[in-house]
């Protein structure tokens, strides 16, 4: 399992290699100049094209695009992420202030969806075809058909405005010292929200999985045995057909990371989402090649550890 472990990294670095050049290449094609992001373009003519001029030289845009990748592939592998366009910052140091917000929720919603998926799939799959079934896939439907704005701005106006019951936007509340309760209340809805509309998908290919392993020999033969029916279902059926779910998990990470960003904007939650939008408005190339790079990485550790927990979940599976 270890060598498996070192092979799959060694693997994963030219492949990271390859997305930050892609990453690269498609931030120097998107229209539009940092320069004019950051300026306003009627103080741009007053100042002259010298003084723009200037401002691209000073940021190192006045470089080919091989050098400047060249320096920005050495910078980042020494630990130095580069600075802000917009205000000089670190982005290290801004990425950090926002990546605990982030990583805080998004696995609150893996939580919620796994919670709620995988006991809905289960069910709907030993009562196929009845009422329990139909009703579980009319919500999955409902819900993949919801976009996660709309669940958002919809859980804001009911369970916010109207009733009160939740929070709509921050951490916490303003004013009142940081508490561990007052957190998971602001934590809720976003969490709710983004969960939910994770778990919708999940519950069908879980009930579609759940089906699979329910008609093979060895279920059958556990049943003969005099087992009950929770213990068939919960260690001979459930534990089997959760390995296809461990791959839909791992790759539904980037689906998972687009909806925090929405989630986050709606509910002004301070996380990646807005930094990841200012930069893109702005052009800010170091904040954005920064955060690709660390979406880029979590994808594959996930990928990476979706493979480790195929041998945990099936003794029958072995790496060498």
């Amino acid at each position: 399992m270890g060598r498996y472990i070192l092979r799959r990294l060694a693997i994963s670095v030219p492949v990271l290699f390859l997305i930050t050049v892609a990453l690269f290449l498609l931030i120097e094609l998107a229209p539009g100049d940092p320069i004019s992001a950051m300026i306003d373009p009627d103080q741009a003519a007053v100042m002259g094209p010298d003084w723009v001029e200037t401002q691209r030289r000073q940021l190192g845009l006045d470089q080919p695009l091989p050098v400047r990748y060249g320096i920005w592939l050495r910078e980042t592998v020494q630990g130095n992420l580069g600075y802000s366009f917009l205000d000089r910052q670190p982005v290290s140091k801004k990425m950090g202030e926002r990546l605990w917000p982030t990583i805080t929720l998004m696995t609150a919603a893996q939580i919620i969806a796994l919670v709620v998926a995988v006991p809905l799939g289960v069910l709907s799959a030993v009562r196929q075809y009845s009422k329990i079934d139909f009703s579980v896939t009319v919500l999955a439907f409902l819900a993949v058909s919801i976009p996660n704005f709309f669940l958002a701005l919809g859980g804001i106006y009911l369970l916010g405005v109207k009733l009160g019951v939740v929070p709509t936007a921050g951490m916490g509340t303003m004013g009142s010292p940081a508490a561990m309760l007052d957190a998971l209340h602001h934590l809720l809805l976003p969490a709710s929200v983004l969960g939910l509309s994770l778990a919708a998908p999940l519950i069908r290919f879980i009930r579609s999985s759940m089906l699979e392993v329910l008609h093979q020999d060895y279920v059958q033969v556990a049943r003969a045995k005099g087992l009950v029916e929770r213990a068939v279902i919960v260690r001979h059926a459930l534990r089997n057909s959760l390995i296809p779910v461990v791959t839909v998990v791992a790759l539904n990470l980037p689906n998972l990371v687009g909806g925090t960003v929405i989630v986050e904007v709606i509910f002004a939650w301070p996380g990646m989402g807005t930094l990841v939008l200012n930069a893109v408005r702005a052009l800010d190339f170091p904040v954005i090649m920064a955060t690709n790079l660390v979406i880029a990485v979590a994808i594959l550790l996930a990928n990476l550890l979706a493979d480790v927990l195929y041998a945990v979940l099936d003794p029958r599976i072995r790496y060498s």
